[in-house]
């Protein structure tokens, strides 16, 4: 953009101008990745094949709206401009009549339509929906598992908490996105005693997918990936966080990933960071720690935490919380 433009902007002394109905009907069309780039292109970064801004990664920008994933929101030209860039609205239609004016107003080639999948198709028709509101789903993760109500509220929050319809009551579903922001599958728990609503394992396309959950998210660093068995227990280990359990001190972006039990194939996909493991402390668990650490994964583990308070995982040891009789420090600075 050009500079004589953001000083006028900074000392509110833009041109008086008058902007009629078409014109900013064209306005809240324009593209908004484009847009930003041309505003200010330092404001975006690209991660998992999407446009997002630096400054809140949850903001994707896609066409001609941008949409928070943390609340579901999304805006369009004039909007974005007040929401994110901080403009008045004259402003704000300013610089985006500037901005068609200058010819940039163009899309990136988009990818061919998909076929509808059957995970996509059992969203559109309710089957899959989001546990906002559902009372049993809040019960036994509130009180069955001890999660706390914070923990719950930001995975709803955040769109990583659906529920399945069952003809007598709920599974729990962890949505898993793909690099475009679509749900490409769910790992899915029961929470129903009775073994004929019970079911666990996973609704999945892309077979070696994994929950992941971005715990901090630190621009321009790299990742530092902890390994879990379970969402459940990723949301044990963020409970026991948010109760002074457990201190993290790192330096770079902190992403959760559950593994659906052991798989080695999920974990391949992490191998360019570095990866802690936080499996359960059995023999499968263990075996697992032995074998990945051996290769050179990783050079320490929470897990030893889990040996330490003899817990399975990490939903037993928020269970049993009581015992803990120090802070747990997992850190990239300091020795566990």
């Amino acid at each position: 953009m050009n500079l004589n433009l953001l000083k006028m902007i900074k000392e509110n002394n833009l041109p008086k101008a008058y902007f009629d109905e078409m014109q900013r009907s064209k306005m809240r069309n324009v593209n908004i990745a484009s847009f930003v780039k041309w505003y200010d292109n330092s404001l975006i970064i690209y991660e998992r094949g999407n446009a997002r801004l630096r400054e809140n990664p949850s903001v994707v920008l896609n066409d001609v709206w941008a949409r928070d994933f943390t609340t579901g929101e999304s805006y369009t030209g004039i909007d974005f401009c007040i929401k994110y860039l901080g403009l008045n609205k004259y402003a704000s239609m300013y610089v985006l009549n500037e901005f068609l004016k200058s010819g940039n107003n163009t899309a990136e080639q988009k990818k061919p339509m998909l076929p509808i999948s059957e995970v996509e198709r059992k969203i559109n028709d309710g089957t899959y929906i989001s546990a906002r509101g559902i009372k049993q789903i809040y019960a036994y993760l509130c009180k069955t598992r001890k999660i706390s109500p914070d923990v719950v509220k930001t995975f709803i929050d955040k769109g990583y908490l659906y529920a399945e319809c069952l003809e007598k009551g709920y599974n729990l579903l962890f949505p898993i996105y793909n690099d475009e922001d679509i749900i490409s599958g769910f790992e899915r728990t029961g929470i129903l005693s009775s073994n004929n609503h019970r079911f666990k394992g996973c609704i999945i396309t892309e077979e070696y997918s994994g929950f992941t959950y971005v715990y901090q998210h630190i621009p321009n660093t790299k990742e530092t990936i902890i390994v879990f068995e379970s969402s459940i227990d990723i949301m044990s280990f963020l409970t026991l966080i948010n109760e002074g359990k457990i201190t993290m001190d790192f330096d770079s972006t902190v992403v959760l990933v559950s593994l659906r039990g052991v798989q080695e194939k999920i974990l391949n996909k992490y191998n360019k960071g570095k990866v802690y493991f936080a499996v359960d402390n059995d023999d499968a668990g263990l075996e697992f720690y032995r074998k990945n650490f051996n290769s050179g994964n990783s050079d320490s583990t929470p897990t030893c935490s889990l040996q330490k308070y003899n817990c399975k995982d990490w939903n037993e040891l928020l269970q049993k919380k009581d015992i803990i009789n120090e802070t747990i420090n997992i850190s990239n600075k300091l020795p566990f």
